[in-house]
């Protein structure tokens, strides 16, 4: 075990991270320091070997962590309601980003054929060489023919898309940059992967404009006055991310799902040491630099940050609220109810698969739902309320 008091990692685990690890040092050793975003897009992303793209088993009860359509098809089934009153405004396609396991689309998918709403198409845009082929044999093996016809991978956001966009604990996945204040003179310093003679570490220096500008801005915005010491993430890739949303939206819904918060609870005092995080077969721990391509590497997504952005993206904030408000409002507890004819240890599940996804100190208020849309001038179920925009 681990100082972390974590599993061990197999002899072909611990292969596959030192050569994730030794592509990390020859990075360093070409360029210098890496800015910590960097680090975390080679761990994740990087070169065949990262997390996300290795071929290492991530989500579910054998991987690292599960995801709301993973912890009970009754995300998926609310999710599609939605789906579908916007389909009838605006007939089109989905387009999900980030599709993960499959799970997620595989649900949706039955749902709507079942209520015969099926989109157009059903559009997956997923990075991952790994992740694709693993979509396609779940979704192959149990959608019938004519549904699974209708299901295509994209490696770009379409131009002209009219429908309902999903991006499901996507953002949380993109690469962060790290500041602190210093200790002694509270200065903004900027975190940066380096080399030392027991391998990776982490430095502070001095920060790169692009950060300084960004952590200026939220300081200001958020009417904060942090402490010495106090140490949080930054996505610098949410502006573009939403304007490229922004640029293929012609018609439709954008909904994003993650954990997050507005920006002054996310940098507020209670998140003094941040919210970057790593998920290692279940486990959540706070060292980054463990096991290089072997766990997951998250931070808290700054919902007002995505606000900010739809501004320049032309697009319209059409609501925000908690993943409970979300899910009651779009008919959870309907299955609640249903639930009542059922066995008792059929009945037990589902009452326990509501309360993961809907408590405060589980899923229900930690993961939170923006909805962006262009030529929707309806309302919509899912932000019936209570509407947390007043919080952003």
């Amino acid at each position: 075990m681990s100082e972390l008091s974590l599993p061990e990692p197999d002899e072909n685990a611990l292969a596959h991270s030192q050569r994730v690890a030794d592509a990390v040092a020859s990075k360093i050793e070409q360029h210098g320091p890496l800015p910590f975003a960097e680090y975390m897009h080679l761990v994740l992303y990087g070169g065949g070997l990262g997390y996300y793209v290795s071929g290492n088993e991530t989500f579910g009860a054998t991987g690292d962590f599960v995801t709301a359509p993973e912890t009970s098809p009754l995300f998926g089934h609310c999710l599609a309601h939605q789906i579908m009153e916007v389909l009838t405004e605006v007939p089109g396609d989905v387009l999900e980003i980030g599709a993960g396991s499959g799970v997620l689309a595989l649900t949706l998918l039955l749902t709507l054929r079942e209520e015969q709403q099926l989109p157009g198409r059903y559009l997956i845009l997923e990075p991952s060489a790994v992740l694709q082929s693993r979509q396609a044999i779940l979704l192959r093996q149990i959608l019938p023919e004519d549904v699974f016809e209708r299901v295509l991978w994209v490696s770009a956001l379409p131009e002209q898309f009219e429908g309902v966009v999903i991006a499901n604990e996507v953002l949380d996945a993109m690469p962060v940059e790290q500041f602190q204040l210093d200790p002694t003179t509270g200065e903004i310093t900027q975190v940066y992967v380096t080399l030392s003679d027991k391998g990776l570490v982490t430095v502070n220096d001095s920060p790169q404009p692009g950060l300084l500008a960004a952590v200026e801005h939220i300081r200001t915005t958020s009417q904060l006055d942090w402490s010495p010491g106090f140490r949080s993430e930054v996505n610098l890739h949410i502006t573009g991310w939403i304007a490229a949303l922004g640029a293929s939206l012609k018609r439709g819904l954008v909904l994003l799902l993650d954990y997050g918060a507005p920006r002054a609870e996310l940098y507020g005092p209670a998140r003094y040491e941040g919210t970057l995080r790593c998920f290692y077969r279940h486990r959540v721990h706070g060292d980054a630099l463990l096991y290089p391509g072997l766990q997951d590497v998250t931070a808290d997504v700054d919902f007002t940050a995505i606000a900010e952005a739809t501004v320049p993206a032309g697009l319209d904030l059409h609501g925000y609220t908690s993943q409970a408000a979300f899910l009651l409002n779009t008919g959870l507890l309907d299955f609640s109810d249903s639930a009542e004819h059922m066995k008792e240890a059929d009945r037990l599940k589902v009452s326990q698969e509501i309360q993961r996804l809907t408590s405060p100190e589980a899923m229900g208020e930690r993961f939170q739902v923006m909805g962006l849309s262009r030529g929707l001038d309806i309302e919509l179920a899912g932000f019936a309320g209570p509407d947390y925009t007043r919080r952003l």
